[in-house]
């Protein structure tokens, strides 16, 4: 968790770097209250500051009182020499969510900023939670009208492959045309399951296969932007899976890697599966943009995304469509199959995420 540490004393500074960087949090050093108030508005700013009272620039207590007027969401901690109850009683009224006269033992200050983590954690949780029941809340009726329109073009493309005098190229690309209204329908009735609640059908299946497929989905993609991609599939055993919902986690991986590709010079997708600890995997690596270590964890988070309207204009994701909920839903799919998702990026030099599932064992055989 990002926390800032706003004092114009730069021992203190550097001794509360210290502490905190010990206990795992990253810090944001401002050297006055001017700078800390940059910092706050930064657009992706800390979520708990730690604020000395008198300072150049803005104090700590003006701080506090512009960040509950402006609705911050910053678990603020004011650190003073100041120790009368009427002080205190003043910095909570003005904003701050915790005062501590100096000097400060470490192991209280550590105890405080866990219960600010805890505090801000579970706002987070609840807004997400909020979200996510919005969303769900208008999926019913966006999958309706979705498949309204995605309907037709289904028909007219079986309809289409029925002619017997199609020439070899055309029937290909309405073949691509069908199988894109198919995954279409299947994402609505996944959103859909989503909202629901609904029960996971699972059955033996191969890999390899519907890595093959979900492929084929994006070879559109590939072929228009130029996108080398290479196989090394291995020979593995079958894995009890929803075959869709997999599929859907595969195609969003391929997805996510064409655009990584976007600015890139080097354009390669290198597909692997193979067994691993008594594990499959999937692995789809990129030759992409990479991602930033401090960004690595937010990935998966719902709503996070850095494309589209949550990119910056100059960036060349600022053009795709994005609203965050991909790798959310791909890792909890993931995580309903007994599996996970991991990711290794390095900026500049591309990423790597692999879909991990746990071997079908011979029960899963008799079962289905």
């Amino acid at each position: 968790m990002k926390v800032l540490v706003a004092d114009d004393d730069i021992i203190v500074r550097k001794l509360l770097n210290k502490l905190l960087s010990s206990w795992g949090y990253q810090v944001v050093l401002a050297a006055d209250g001017d700078e800390a108030w940059k910092v706050l508005n930064d657009s992706d700013p800390p979520q708990i500051a730690v604020l000395d009272w008198v300072m150049s620039g803005k104090t700590g207590i003006e701080l506090c009182a512009e960040c509950q007027k402006a609705g911050l969401p910053v678990y603020r901690i004011l650190l003073t020499a100041k120790e009368k109850d009427e002080e205190m009683m003043y910095a909570l009224d003005q904003g701050a969510h915790d005062f501590k006269s100096k000097p400060i033992k470490p192991e209280i200050l550590k105890s405080r900023l866990a219960v600010g983590k805890r505090l801000v954690e579970a706002i987070q949780d609840t807004m997400r939670a909020e979200r996510l029941a919005a969303v769900g809340s208008l999926v019913a009726g966006v999958a309706h009208h979705f498949n309204n329109l995605n309907l037709p073009v289904l028909m007219y493309a079986s309809s289409i492959l029925k002619k017997t005098d199609l020439d070899t190229k055309t029937r290909k690309k309405v073949e691509k045309i069908e199988k894109a209204a198919i995954e279409a329908g299947d994402l609505t009735e996944k959103l859909m399951s989503i909202a629901s609640n609904k029960h996971q059908k699972k059955e033996l299946a191969d890999l390899n296969h519907l890595t093959n497929d979900a492929i084929e989905i994006n070879s559109i993609t590939f072929d228009k932007d130029e996108i080398s991609v290479r196989t090394d599939l291995k020979s593995i055993p079958k894995v009890l899976i929803d075959i869709n919902d997999i599929r859907h986690v595969v195609v969003n991986l391929l997805g996510n890697a064409c655009h990584a590709l976007i600015a890139s010079p080097e354009k390669k997708i290198i597909i692997k599966t193979g067994m691993e600890n008594n594990q499959l995997y999937l692995q789809v690596t990129d030759t992409g943009c990479g991602i930033a270590a401090n960004k690595l964890q937010k990935i998966f988070s719902p709503f996070y995304s850095e494309k589209g309207e949550f990119a910056e204009p100059e960036s060349p994701f600022y053009k795709v469509k994005g609203v965050g909920i991909g790798l959310y839903a791909s890792k909890n799919i993931a995580t309903d199959h007994g599996g996970d998702i991991t990711v290794k990026s390095q900026v500049g030099h591309g990423s790597t995420f692999t879909l991990w599932l746990p071997v079908a064992q011979e029960f899963d055989y008799l079962v289905t």
